[in-house]
């Protein structure tokens, strides 16, 4: 699935608040997009990007539902920062701790 299909399947858990979008400086996207839309992450193109403060690509911002960023995370991540990630979206999501059997 992936690290982003991983990401977007947090917001199909009942009684979670994690919704996703993807932001593009303009309509070049069209093929991530039909796949990000296949996850269920909306899509808003041609948005200056530093109008939002993201001076690089990618970037991922964890805004609560009051428009507030909680967290930020710039440029390809590790595998690490990607767990450390999910614990913080499915933390702020309401989403409980995924758990290995």
């Amino acid at each position: 699935m992936g690290f982003y299909g991983e990401l977007a399947a947090l917001g199909q858990f009942p009684g979670g608040s994690v919704h996703l979008l993807a932001v593009f400086p303009d309509n070049r996207h069209e093929v991530e997009g039909v796949a990000l839309r296949l996850h269920g992450i909306d899509i808003l193109t041609d948005t200056h990007l530093s109008s939002l403060g993201v001076t690089g690509t990618p970037t991922i911002l964890l805004v609560n539902d009051a428009g507030v960023v909680q967290d930020v995370w710039v440029g390809m991540l590790s595998s690490e920062g990607q767990g450390e990630l999910m614990k913080c979206v499915r933390r702020h999501g309401g989403l409980a701790e995924q758990r290995s059997p």
